[in-house]
């Protein structure tokens, strides 16, 4: 791990990453963003030219993630001397999730949330490559550090959302997905999940589930908690804020943790329309990558600090944990080997770089155990 660390210290400086959702709490942070703005200021020339920015997010308007939205967005504007001017949509009142891609793309917004599997029809790197089952992240944070580098040494990894006229503004990783039920099914080893009908919404996971003898059946968030409290699924494999959107915590009664990576590691990605970055002057796209990365990588401190919160919400409500050693899980990880090798063949075979990425990711991986 501190070998790990060390590599990261390195490439931070030059890292373009940073965090969507979460609340300023760095101790001096207040004095740094203001010689952050200053200083920023003085690097604009004032052409006279405002740039209105239009923002979709689906959280609520009480939401930390608005809220720090909001706040580092008056930064921006202050920092490009009010050359840029941000109008944020919350609540899903602009676009939807599954309308966040398109509507990026069409220029119904000009920045939106959107999580990465979204685009796994256009982005094969990002929706697929890095988010296959049983990928060996054990920690959201090793997940974005190892994420950040990857873009450095990569190009193709931003690249490929240009193609489709967007931009990546960067991502932050969600925990890895275990099994949450209403009630305990005694599962000890991967051999108790076989016959069980379990609720997922990521393709690859559900490909994996039904290869280890599970049902994997296609659940939402507008119809998990019914789904689950009515018995329609024996249990839903997901990340643990997905049960916090879709108000589970009462019904939730045993999770199935599997080792710490769990089966999949989704993200979640900011993206922009390619036009509207191209149509700025270079400091004022400057001004707003930063603070974009600023936004990112608050983002996840926040997230973990959620995800921890969460699950002691859960278990004070009587929720039973139960944790899957590496050696029991052994079988899983067999299987989405194959998996991981079919993805990567077949992206290879369309021009993809995707060895090489998931080679280096893997490398990265074994510097930090």
């Amino acid at each position: 791990m501190k070998k790990f660390k060390s590599i990261m210290k390195k490439v931070a400086a030059t890292a373009i990453v940073a965090a969507l959702f979460v609340s300023l709490t760095a101790c001096g942070g207040d004095a740094e963003n203001k010689n952050s703005s200053s200083a920023g200021a003085e690097k604009v020339s004032n052409s006279g030219e405002t740039y209105e920015i239009v923002v979709s997010l689906t959280q609520p308007a009480e939401s930390w993630g608005v809220k720090v939205m909001k706040e580092e967005c008056a930064k921006i504007e202050e920092e490009s001397n009010g050359q840029l001017k941000f109008t944020i949509y919350d609540s899903g009142t602009l676009l939807k999730i599954p309308d966040s891609f398109k509507g990026v793309q069409d220029g119904i917004a000009d920045i939106a949330f959107m999580p990465n599997n979204i685009a796994y029809d256009y982005f094969p790197v990002n929706s697929r490559l890095l988010a296959m089952p049983m990928f060996g992240f054990t920690s959201q944070q090793q997940a974005y550090d190892i994420y950040k580098q990857l873009r450095e040494e990569f190009p193709e990894i931003d690249a490929e959302a240009e193609e489709f006229g967007i931009v990546n503004l960067g991502a932050y990783f969600n925990s890895g997905s275990h099994l949450y039920m209403k009630e305990d099914k005694g599962i000890d080893s991967l051999d108790d999940i076989k016959g069980m009908k379990i609720g997922s919404s990521d393709a690859m996971q559900t490909e994996l589930l039904n290869d280890s003898g599970a049902t994997g059946v296609y659940i939402t968030s507008a119809d998990a908690y019914t789904s689950l409290d009515n018995g329609v699924v024996d249990g839903i494999m997901q990340h643990p804020l997905f049960f916090q959107v879709t108000g589970c915590a009462d019904i939730i009664k045993n999770v199935v943790e599997f080792s710490d990576t769990g089966v999949t590691r989704a993200f979640s990605m900011l993206i922009m329309n390619k036009s509207k970055y191209d149509s700025l002057p270079e400091d004022l796209q400057k001004i707003l990558v930063d603070g974009f990365d600023r936004i990112v990588e608050m983002s996840q401190k926040e997230e973990i600090e959620n995800v921890k919160s969460y699950t002691q919400l859960l278990k004070d409500n009587g929720a039973a944990y139960t944790t899957l050693s590496d050696e029991d899980i052994a079988p899983l990880k067999e299987l989405a080997e194959g998996q991981h090798k079919a993805v990567i063949n077949e992206l290879e075979g369309k021009g993809v770089n995707a060895q090489a990425i998931y080679d280096r990711a893997q490398e990265l991986l074994r510097a930090d155990e």
